[in-house]
Protein backbone atom coordinates (compact mmCIF):
# COMPACT_ATOMS: atom_id res chain seq x y z
CA UNK A 1 0.00 0.00 0.00
CA UNK A 2 2.81 3.02 0.93
CA UNK A 3 4.70 1.47 -2.44
CA UNK A 4 0.92 2.49 -4.00
CA UNK A 5 0.31 5.60 -2.43
CA UNK A 6 4.37 7.05 -3.22
CA UNK A 7 3.34 5.82 -6.95
CA UNK A 8 0.29 8.17 -6.47
CA UNK A 9 2.21 11.27 -4.89
CA UNK A 10 4.69 11.33 -7.70
CA UNK A 11 2.26 11.41 -10.54
CA UNK A 12 1.22 14.52 -8.77
CA UNK A 13 4.87 15.54 -8.02
CA UNK A 14 5.54 15.41 -11.88
CA UNK A 15 3.09 18.32 -12.35
CA UNK A 16 4.59 21.84 -12.58
CA UNK A 17 1.96 23.29 -9.55
CA UNK A 18 0.36 21.40 -7.42
CA UNK A 19 -2.22 23.04 -4.89
CA UNK A 20 -4.28 21.74 -1.75
CA UNK A 21 -7.50 22.91 -1.19
CA UNK A 22 -9.02 24.38 2.22
CA UNK A 23 -12.36 23.79 3.08
CA UNK A 24 -13.36 27.30 2.64
CA UNK A 25 -12.46 26.89 -0.90
CA UNK A 26 -14.48 23.96 -1.53
CA UNK A 27 -17.32 25.53 0.28
CA UNK A 28 -17.63 28.51 -1.57
CA UNK A 29 -16.83 26.42 -5.03
CA UNK A 30 -20.11 24.63 -4.03
CA UNK A 31 -22.30 26.86 -2.79
CA UNK A 32 -23.78 29.27 -5.12
CA UNK A 33 -24.43 32.15 -1.92
CA UNK A 34 -21.20 31.79 -0.37
CA UNK A 35 -19.82 35.23 -0.45
CA UNK A 36 -16.74 34.01 -2.42
CA UNK A 37 -18.33 31.77 -4.79
CA UNK A 38 -17.50 33.97 -7.63
CA UNK A 39 -13.65 34.60 -7.07
CA UNK A 40 -14.01 30.46 -6.49
CA UNK A 41 -15.14 29.52 -9.68
CA UNK A 42 -12.76 32.22 -11.46
CA UNK A 43 -9.64 30.75 -10.12
CA UNK A 44 -10.67 26.94 -9.88
CA UNK A 45 -11.79 27.44 -13.97
CA UNK A 46 -8.30 29.08 -14.55
CA UNK A 47 -6.18 26.62 -13.12
CA UNK A 48 -7.96 23.90 -14.76
CA UNK A 49 -6.92 25.99 -17.87
CA UNK A 50 -3.27 25.59 -16.92
CA UNK A 51 -1.64 22.05 -16.14
CA UNK A 52 -2.67 22.42 -12.66
CA UNK A 53 -2.79 19.63 -10.40
CA UNK A 54 -5.51 20.15 -7.14
CA UNK A 55 -5.41 18.07 -4.47
CA UNK A 56 -6.91 18.00 -0.71
CA UNK A 57 -6.32 16.43 2.67
CA UNK A 58 -8.43 13.74 3.95
CA UNK A 59 -9.21 15.75 6.97
CA UNK A 60 -10.48 18.61 4.45
CA UNK A 61 -12.46 16.47 3.41
CA UNK A 62 -13.80 15.53 5.92
CA UNK A 63 -14.05 19.17 7.69
CA UNK A 64 -15.92 20.38 4.42
CA UNK A 65 -18.36 17.51 4.22
CA UNK A 66 -19.47 18.01 7.75
CA UNK A 67 -19.65 21.94 6.95
CA UNK A 68 -22.12 21.42 4.04
CA UNK A 69 -24.01 18.49 5.64
CA UNK A 70 -24.38 20.85 8.87
CA UNK A 71 -25.63 23.80 6.70
CA UNK A 72 -27.43 21.95 3.88
CA UNK A 73 -28.27 18.35 4.95
CA UNK A 74 -27.03 15.07 4.24
CA UNK A 75 -28.40 15.09 0.51
CA UNK A 76 -26.41 17.71 -0.46
CA UNK A 77 -22.86 16.64 1.64
CA UNK A 78 -23.20 13.07 -0.48
CA UNK A 79 -23.32 15.25 -3.28
CA UNK A 80 -20.75 17.33 -2.39
CA UNK A 81 -18.20 14.28 -1.34
CA UNK A 82 -18.64 13.25 -4.44
CA UNK A 83 -18.43 16.08 -6.42
CA UNK A 84 -14.87 17.09 -4.24
CA UNK A 85 -14.44 13.34 -4.89
CA UNK A 86 -14.19 13.63 -8.50
CA UNK A 87 -12.76 17.25 -9.06
CA UNK A 88 -9.16 16.41 -6.97
CA UNK A 89 -6.22 14.96 -8.69
CA UNK A 90 -5.75 13.65 -5.51
CA UNK A 91 -6.31 13.11 -1.76
CA UNK A 92 -3.60 13.28 0.55
CA UNK A 93 -4.28 11.08 3.73
CA UNK A 94 -2.36 12.37 7.02
CA UNK A 95 0.07 10.01 7.52
CA UNK A 96 1.94 10.06 11.84
CA UNK A 97 4.71 12.35 10.42
CA UNK A 98 2.33 15.01 8.69
CA UNK A 99 0.35 14.75 11.77
CA UNK A 100 2.90 15.96 14.54
CA UNK A 101 4.14 18.78 12.61
CA UNK A 102 0.47 20.22 12.27
CA UNK A 103 0.31 19.78 15.85
CA UNK A 104 3.37 21.71 16.23
CA UNK A 105 2.45 24.70 13.97
CA UNK A 106 -0.99 24.39 15.69
CA UNK A 107 0.62 24.94 19.09
CA UNK A 108 3.13 27.26 18.00
CA UNK A 109 0.35 29.69 17.40
CA UNK A 110 -0.77 32.70 19.27
CA UNK A 111 -4.31 33.81 17.98
CA UNK A 112 -7.06 32.14 19.72
CA UNK A 113 -9.49 30.22 17.46
CA UNK A 114 -6.42 28.20 15.31
CA UNK A 115 -7.76 25.05 13.12
CA UNK A 116 -6.01 22.09 13.49
CA UNK A 117 -6.57 21.33 9.94
CA UNK A 118 -5.35 24.32 8.47
CA UNK A 119 -1.95 23.87 10.74
CA UNK A 120 -2.42 19.93 9.59
CA UNK A 121 -2.58 21.79 5.38
CA UNK A 122 0.61 24.46 6.07
CA UNK A 123 2.36 20.96 7.34
CA UNK A 124 1.26 19.18 4.02
CA UNK A 125 2.34 21.58 1.54
CA UNK A 126 5.77 21.75 3.41
CA UNK A 127 6.07 17.97 3.08
CA UNK A 128 5.14 17.59 -0.63
CA UNK A 129 6.22 20.74 -1.73
CA UNK A 130 2.71 22.43 -3.02
CA UNK A 131 2.65 25.49 -4.67
CA UNK A 132 -0.16 27.07 -2.44
CA UNK A 133 -2.88 26.58 -0.80
CA UNK A 134 -6.41 27.54 -2.07
CA UNK A 135 -7.97 29.36 0.79
CA UNK A 136 -9.47 32.52 1.31
CA UNK A 137 -8.34 32.17 5.09
CA UNK A 138 -5.46 34.93 5.89
CA UNK A 139 -4.35 32.44 8.56
CA UNK A 140 -1.93 30.83 5.91
CA UNK A 141 1.46 32.59 5.01
CA UNK A 142 2.02 34.72 2.25
CA UNK A 143 4.05 32.43 0.77
CA UNK A 144 0.84 30.14 0.41
CA UNK A 145 -1.57 32.27 -0.51
CA UNK A 146 0.42 34.40 -2.96
CA UNK A 147 -1.00 32.19 -5.49
CA UNK A 148 -4.58 32.80 -4.90
CA UNK A 149 -3.39 36.41 -5.80
CA UNK A 150 -1.65 35.43 -8.85
CA UNK A 151 -4.67 33.16 -9.86
CA UNK A 152 -7.24 35.85 -9.72
CA UNK A 153 -4.61 37.53 -11.86
CA UNK A 154 -4.63 35.51 -14.84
Amino acid sequence: MQNFLRTLMQSYMNKPLRFLMDSDFLIALYKPDDGNHEKAKSIFTRLMEMDVSVCLSSVVLAESTTVISYKLGMPEAKRFYTMVRDMADGIVFVDEKASERGWRVFFSQKKKGTSYVDCVNIALAELYAFAGILSFDTFYPSAFRRYMEDARKI
